[in-house]
């Protein structure tokens, strides 16, 4: 009689969300991946939500000093040995950053020229490329990172600031100057998640509880406006790389585009097969600004829509509903990197809707080097904790053969 009734509470909660099972079989074979099986877009029980603490109304006072916003850092030309889709399935291991511990690395991130790499674990750690050392070290561990179901963190163009969240319980954004080291001014009321920057560096949008996106003018820190709001759940926020409009998730199924200096809606992105159960997990631009991917998750899948403006040119289907903190493009806009059923990262052909390469582990938050030439991910060990992985493609190797004579002599 016990028995049986922990085997009911059991498919209860399995049914609801509150449990997952392993990735494999009773019998430990892997699951289907995405590329193989296509399941339906369906939808059942409504995912489990996390309830956030309720913030206080946004501070319009900047806490902090005036910024001075610098010219965009020059993007490096696009490396020979660029990850493109005729090559993503031969990427190895080229150098690992290693931090240790259990705290995981947030969402890392390089400068425009690509010549460092910034992310976040307990503190701002910024490391040197290409020799993967440690530059700085800033912030004391209490006031930067963000619980992992909340991650946050937005380079200028310029590489002189980083905007993270701060774990004060006000729902505070830091801007730290990197080149000092200092935090030089701090932003209260946001969300905590999906800072944005825009492409010239002088506007900051910051999310909130109420879906509502908070636009800040780096330069004076002035609170210029709120867009959006009243869908009651988190969501995300990208900048167009191009122009000042944000792209913020709408209800858990919709996608908004407002322009961020007026609060005018420019554009709404909707795709009816994502269900009503749906939940934003991320959404990003490609690089050119031509194309929108967002990631919704499900109760038994999930599925990254892709928009030209109000087309939708790409469905890419996932056997797991799992949560993606990042969707990650190629400089090139090729191909989306994010991750995979199996739990690694999965490089996907757009324009095909296939998966052409696979990266094994546990990332959750990759990123491409502005030349195209390295992926980074996140990783995870119990010998290792915490850890990047830094991926380059492999090279061909010729088959040399030893010079023969005509009649077959060495």
């Amino acid at each position: 009689m016990r028995l049986a009734l922990a085997l009911a509470i059991l498919m209860v909660l399995t049914a609801v969300g509150v449990l997952r099972w392993p990735m494999s079989g009773a019998s430990g074979a892997a699951l289907p991946r995405a590329d193989d099986v296509l399941r339906p877009l369906t939808t059942t029980t409504p995912l489990p939500h996390p309830t956030p603490t309720p913030l206080p109304p946004p501070d319009p006072t900047p806490h902090g000093r005036s910024i001075i916003v610098g010219q965009p850092l020059p993007t490096p030309p696009r490396s020979p040995a660029a990850i493109v889709p005729g090559n993503a399935h031969r990427l190895v291991e080229v150098g690992r950053i290693a931090v240790g511990g259990n705290t995981p690395i947030g969402l890392p991130t390089f400068t425009r020229d690509g010549k460092r790499l910034i992310g976040t674990t307990d503190r701002l750690v910024v490391w040197r490329m290409p020799d993967l050392e440690v530059d700085k070290v800033i912030g004391p561990s209490s006031s930067v990172g963000a619980p992992s179901y909340l991650p946050g963190l937005a380079v200028s163009p310029d590489g002189q600031l980083a905007a993270v969240p701060n774990r004060d319980g006000l729902g505070s954004v830091d801007l730290y100057a990197l080149a000092i080291g200092e935090r030089a001014r701090q932003h209260r009321g946001g969300q905590q998640a999906g800072v944005a920057i825009n492409g010239a560096g002088t506007l900051l949008a910051v999310p909130r509880q109420d879906a509502s996106v908070n636009v800040y003018d780096v330069a004076s820190g002035a609170l210029l406006r709120s867009v959006g709001g009243a869908s009651g759940r988190y969501t995300g926020a990208a900048f167009h790389p191009g122009r000042d409009e944000i792209a913020s998730g709408i209800g858990g199924r919709n996608v908004r585009l407002w322009d961020a200096r007026s609060g005018a809606e420019v554009r709404l992105l909707t795709e009816p097969d994502v269900g009503g159960h749906s939940l934003l997990s991320t959404l990003e631009f490609s690089p050119d600004g031509a194309l929108l991917a967002a990631h919704f998750r499900r109760p038994t899948n999930g599925v990254i829509i892709v928009w030209r403006e109000t087309e939708v040119v790409a469905r890419l289907t996932f056997a797991q509903g799992y949560y993606m903190r990042r969707l990650a493009w190629s400089p090139d806009g090729r191909l989306l990197a994010a991750r995979g059923d199996d739990g690694g990262v999965a490089l996907w052909d757009v324009a095909a809707g296939r998966v052409v390469g696979r990266i094994a582990g546990m990332g959750n938050q990759p990123t491409f080097s502005p030349d195209g030439a390295l992926l980074v991910v996140d990783d995870y060990t119990p010998d290792e904790g915490a850890h990047l992985r830094v991926l380059a493609v492999r090279p061909r190797v010729p088959l040399l053969l030893p010079a023969l004579h005509s009649d077959g002599r060495p």
